[in-house]
């Protein structure tokens, strides 16, 4: 039986924590992401950067699930790398 791709989501979620690395220079973007991840659900565990090298920083003593980042960030973006 097929299942609907958001059931197994769901399925997933509840059963562990997801653990997210959110990078933005822009505060308000990550407080407003932040709240909607928490009330889609209540197992996402978010960490926030606001800037890249932070964001290296993190990724190397932490374990994440998924990185949301910004496309565009000051100094160093997809155009720099």
């Amino acid at each position: 039986m097929l299942q609907h791709p958001s059931s197994a989501l769901i399925t997933i979620n509840d059963k562990e924590t997801i653990r997210v690395l959110h990078v933005d220079d822009d505060d308000s973007i990550l407080e407003i992401s932040k709240q909607i991840l928490t009330d889609l659900n209540s197992h996402f565990d978010i960490d926030q950067a606001c800037c890249v090298d932070d964001a290296f920083k993190k990724l190397a003593v932490e374990n994440y699930d998924v990185v949301i980042s910004d496309y565009e960030m000051p100094q160093k973006d997809v155009s720099n790398f």
